[in-house]
């Protein structure tokens, strides 16, 4: 009877602890990066015309 009692609680504290190292090893992955990549401190970064332009041209179909 209690080695039933002592198998059952060692299962559930084994299955606990592999959820709770796993919770632990996937937090990094969920947290997202709100920024864009292009950004640095916080604001846009400088994006010279002619870069601009062959976007624009690119929109319109040149």
């Amino acid at each position: 009877m209690t080695s039933k009692i002592i198998k059952k609680t060692l299962v559930s504290l084994i299955a606990m602890s592999i959820f709770g190292a796993g919770i632990y090893f996937i937090t990094p992955y969920l947290k997202t990066n709100t920024k864009p990549k292009n950004w640095s401190g916080g604001s846009p970064t400088y994006v010279p015309a002619r870069l601009k332009n062959t976007m624009n041209g690119m929109k319109k179909g040149f």
